[in-house]
This record gives structure tokens, sequence and C-alpha cells, in this order.
């Protein structure tokens, strides 16, 4: 998968990239950036495009370091969890970097209906045997039964299924 990340901007000391998934599902801008305790609250402003929805569950935010000496950030997924994302209403949604960063990377993923996204353990035992589904969030699959004959297909974008 190639990645077209753009840069949203720089508000309060904060850098936020974003990745959206089509890009042409909508628009994501970024709103403000303000203090909390031990975190800045970045808001973030998001429009879909006609046929599309989107979520609190299909944004993922990744806090990130953004050294001056480095002509672009640099990503380590895995290194801390995704931060939580609020949906404030249906076009604000906000996430709290932890002030020991000073960027994050947020991938959005625009739905037209045709993937079903998966939080949780419990969706995976519901799959329709040929649906198309991906994972919007790491999964622990340690109470998993199984799930029977399954043609469809599942994409993790960078998550994963663990204690299968």
């Amino acid at each position: 998968m190639v990645l077209a990340v753009e840069t949203l901007g720089t508000k309060n000391g904060v850098t936020v990239y974003v990745d959206k998934i089509p890009s042409g599902g909508g628009t994501v801008s970024l709103s403000e950036v303000t203090n909390v305790t031990d975190a800045k609250r970045v808001t973030l402003t998001i429009v879909t495009a006609a046929g599309y929805n989107v979520s609190a569950n299909l944004i993922t935010a990744e806090p990130i370091v953004v050294l001056e000496s480095s002509p672009a950030p640099k990503r380590a997924p895995g290194l801390m969890d995704p931060l939580t994302i609020t949906a404030n209403s249906e076009t604000s949604y906000s996430f709290d970097l932890p002030s020991d960063y000073n960027a994050a990377f947020v991938t959005v993923r625009f739905n037209d209906g045709s993937v079903t996204g998966i939080t949780d353990l419990d969706q995976i035992t519901d799959l329709n045997e040929t649906g198309n589904y991906e994972l919007v969030s790491d999964i622990d699959a340690s109470a998993f039964n199984g799930l029977g004959e399954f043609k469809g297909t599942i994409d993790a974008h960078f998550h994963k299924i663990t204690n299968l």
C-alpha cells in the first residue's frame, strides 16, 4: 500500500500528518490544538464526500516526534498504542497527544459501505463468510473459539490480531 501522506499543518507546536483512505473519500483539516492536563488536545474537522461515511472507530492517531534535524517525520508503529479518538460532532473529532510528542500521524478510513470495520473480538465471530472487512484497531483473540469457513477478505491496515 502506498501512503499518500499530507501535512495538515502546525498549531500550538503540534504538527499533524494525515493519510486518507481512499484519498477521495473526503477532506480533513486541523481545526485547533489546545492545552489540557499533560497533553495537547488536537481537533480535526472531517467532511465526507458523497457516498462515504466516517466514524471515530475508522480514525487512528499515532503520536510521533519530529526532530528539527530530520527532513521528514519518522513513524514507529507499535511503540505506543493508538490514541483514543473522540467524536465531538458529525464532523469534529479529537484526541489527546501526550506532552512528550510534538506531532501525530492520523489515518482516516472513509467507508463507502462495501467494507465493514472490525474493532473487537465479538465482531470477528459474527463475520459473514463472504464479506469484506478491515481491522480498525488491534484485537486480542485469546477467547476466540473459531470462525468456520471464511471466503471473504480482512485487511489489517497495520493492526494485528494477537493470541490466536
